[in-house]
């Protein structure tokens, strides 16, 4: 009745408390939360105490197990029957015993169990101690388990691990562990347990109990860890009575074990205290099972025995495990050194009988060939595996090869001394190209690739540094090819070619076909100029034409350094030429030497637009000129000769036009003295200004009004006869008699 009052209570209070905190509470949320917290508490404890009605329900993995209880208790019995146990307490290396140490001192040391502790040498060491001046937290280290709360609130980021450790007590011991029979190395004392090394080749090793270390060669090796209690510490022992292949074994000798651990401190969290037994407790419990099974099968226990003679027992050896007669002598003579593992008696006649299991052995005999076939596999592809990584010439790939040939296989050193030496040259070679590539040097580079070719390197950074090599020689032969364009010159460029094609030889070819077609250009260029400068006929046009040519290839040769200078000097002697005739004065001279310039075209432009100018403007004086005399205005012709004396024009029309304009001048003066001697009357003056107007080559119809007046004021026997332009006058005294002519200067005044 108890159990369903309870009940029914629970249900009334899950009924009413959802009513009471709705009006409790202010919100919808918080009525919620307070009313799951108070019912989740309230059943949970419900739920408690049924358990806690049957502790011993061997179907609930929560309650307690009565089958671990009764083999502790079995394990106690088997206690009291070791002899070691009916004696008293060992006695500590201490000149002050146990049982004479005060309260005081025990109080200090905390426990008993401390105290024995550092009797017997364990010291507490601190990090630094182990792992020198670095400090190894546990939030700081790779944790294979992330999220497991064990330690993560066990140790804060600021916290650090303390192991105890022994020099006295450190050292290889041997020990069952797990019910394997090893070799073990302590480090220390890690909270309550021991902390030990185990050989790798261990059973029972998760991955996160597996450390990798180094031998004292360097070599990258294995080692398992476990943690025992430390009350079982007394039970690995320094000595031991085992044969070579019993047990296992450490293959090499190790450094800087306490460091590896230390920093693996929280992988040790993971790992389950192992179980160690010695072999008197392993023989009772054997004897127990066989009594047990004994009473099962319903038979003695003297029949369960299996004792067999050494005739017996190597017969069914050799007849049924497949041993020769030798193996099975040594198969006996080994279990007769270890009687404390495999029971021995003796017959009736006093001959020693060896305790024999034929199934067990034949299971021992098939783990040690599969185990020994599977080692012989794991070496003979850790070979093939360097083999193939000093094929391919990897770094990464050989040091894969190394690391798992060291750490799963007892591959030796010599076998692993080739590599290692292979794996050295190529980080050397491997560094040099790196060095190389960075400095950009092209020897360098060349030096480190056939540093790395030498030694069989063929990474991804000699692919980088080939890569780089060929674009640096690409690049200097680019500029060689540039250099020899750059100068111009024909043998250059050959030389350039040539040096680009011996550089590239087998990588590229690039810019060498425009090279290639640049020199043919530059030599039929070159060629076409060495002709034309040959030629004795002076063409400037071609000439200058095919330099043109030559200079637009951007050729800088010999000839084209002579057509230069022979354009030079056909270029001086046209500008003398045009600067003669320019000084000439002459329409024609001047038509004649610019078109033998423009023939030749070694004038510039604008010297031969300067010509051209100045012989238009003579040809426009000379058309004045020509209108002005024609007009027979001398205001007209006196600005069309200033026009064409300042062009410097000095041609015959010129001078006809100076001549016209003296003319012009004189019969002004004389149509004003015969405008003067007409207004007078005086026949004197007449008779002059008719004479001078003749002179000057009036027509005849302006003196005809002067010789009337003169005719009438003097009788015509007394004048002088007066010839009119085109007329002979009979009065004009001779050509011998002419009298010379006043000069210019005075006709003009």
């Amino acid at each position: 009745p108890y159990a369903q009052t309870c009940k029914w209570l629970l249900i009334l209070y899950s009924i009413l408390t959802p009513m009471m905190m709705v009006r409790w509470a202010n919100w919808l949320s918080g009525a919620f939360i307070f009313t799951f917290v108070q019912l989740f508490f309230i059943w949970t404890l419900e739920s408690i105490t049924i358990i806690l009605e049957n502790p011993f329900d061997t179907s609930n993995p929560n309650c307690i197990d009565v089958f671990e209880l009764q083999l502790g208790m079995n394990n106690a019995l088997l206690l009291l029957m070791d002899p070691r146990t009916r004696e008293g307490p060992p006695q500590l290396e201490d000149e002050t015993p146990l049982g004479s140490i005060g309260y005081t001192e025990l109080q200090k040391r905390d426990t008993i169990c401390k105290a024995a502790l550092k009797k017997e040498g364990w010291k507490l060491t601190d990090e630094s101690d182990i792992m020198g001046s670095k400090t190894f937290r546990p939030d700081d280290l790779e944790d294979p388990n992330a999220g497991s709360c064990c330690h993560r609130c066990c140790y804060s980021g600021s916290s650090h691990i303390e192991i105890a450790m022994s020099d006295k007590y450190c050292v290889t011991r041997f020990g069952i562990i797990d019910d394997e029979k090893t070799a073990v190395i302590p480090i220390g004392i890690l909270g309550d347990e021991l902390i030990v090394i185990v050989p790798p080749t261990c059973k029972n090793l998760p991955g996160w109990s597996t450390l990798e270390v180094q031998s004292v060669t360097g070599r990258a090796c294995k080692v398992g860890v476990k943690k025992v209690a430390i009350s079982d510490r007394h039970k690995l022992h320094k000595k031991n009575d085992w044969l070579p292949g019993d047990f296992h074994h450490f293959q090499f000798e190790y450094k800087d074990l306490p460091s590896a651990v230390y920093a693996a401190s929280r992988r040790l969290f993971l790992v389950q205290v192992a179980k160690v037994n010695v072999q008197s407790e392993i023989t009772a419990e054997k004897k127990i099972e066989e009594a047990k099974k004994a009473d099962i099968e319903g038979i003695g226990i003297d029949q369960m025995g299996k004792l067999k003679l050494f005739e017996d027992f190597s017969d069914i050896l050799v007849s049924d495990c497949g041993l020769d007669k030798e193996a099975a002598l040594k198969e006996w003579q080994r279990r007769k050194e270890i009687p404390g593992e495999f029971e021995q008696d003796r017959d009736a006649h006093g001959r020693v009988m060896i305790e024999l299991d034929v199934a067990a052995f034949k299971k021992h005999l098939e783990e040690m060939r599969k185990a020994e076939e599977k080692a012989q596999k794991l070496l003979e592809d850790a070979r093939k595996s360097i083999a193939d990584a000093m094929s391919k010439g990897k770094i990464d790939v050989l040091e894969a090869a190394i690391k798992t040939a060291e750490l799963e296989t007892h591959i030796s050193d010599e076998e692993l001394s080739l590599a290692r030496q292979t794996l050295g040259d190529w980080q050397q070679a491997d560094k040099a190209l790196n060095d190389a590539s960075d400095s950009k040097h092209i020897n360098l580079i060349r030096a480190a690739l056939d540093k790395a070719k030498s030694v069989g390197l063929n990474n991804e950074n000699c692919s980088r540094a080939t890569k780089l090599y060929q674009d640096l020689v690409i690049a200097e032969a680019q500029k060689t090819l540039a250099s020899g364009k750059d100068i111009g010159e024909i043998e250059h460029l050959q030389s350039a070619i040539q040096k680009a094609e011996s550089e590239m030889a087998g990588l590229s070819t690039e810019g060498l076909d425009a090279a290639r077609k640049l020199l043919t250009s530059w030599q039929e260029a070159d060629a076409a100029l060495q002709q034309l400068c040959d030629a004795t006929n002076g063409d400037g046009a071609a000439l200058k034409k095919a330099l043109d040519a030559a200079t637009g290839l951007g050729l800088r040769s010999k000839t084209v350094a002579h057509a230069k200078q022979m354009l030079a000097t056909f270029a001086e002697d046209d500008l003398k030429a045009l600067e003669a005739a320019k000084g000439a004065g002459e329409v024609a001279a001047l038509q004649e030497a610019l078109a033998a310039a423009e023939k030749k075209a070694t004038l510039a432009e604008n010297e031969l637009s300067t010509a051209r100018s100045l012989l238009n403007d003579w040809q426009t004086a000379e058309e004045a000129l020509s209108d002005a005399c024609a007009a027979l205005d001398a205001a007209k012709l006196q600005a069309a000769l200033e026009a064409a004396s300042s062009s410097g024009l000095q041609s015959q029309i010129v001078a006809s036009a100076q001549q016209k304009l003296k003319e012009l001048a004189a019969q002004d003066e004389a149509k004003a003295a015969l405008a003067a001697a007409v207004a007078s009357g005086v026949a004197s003056d007449l008779q002059a200004a008719i004479e001078q107007g003749g002179l000057a080559g009036l027509p005849e119809a302006e003196l005809a009004e002067a010789q009337d007046l003169l005719q009438k004021q003097v009788p015509a026997s007394d004048l002088e006869v007066v010839s009119l332009p085109g007329e002979a006058n009979p009065n004009k005294p001779s050509d011998e008699e002419t009298p010379p002519a006043p000069a210019e200067g005075d006709a003009t005044e």
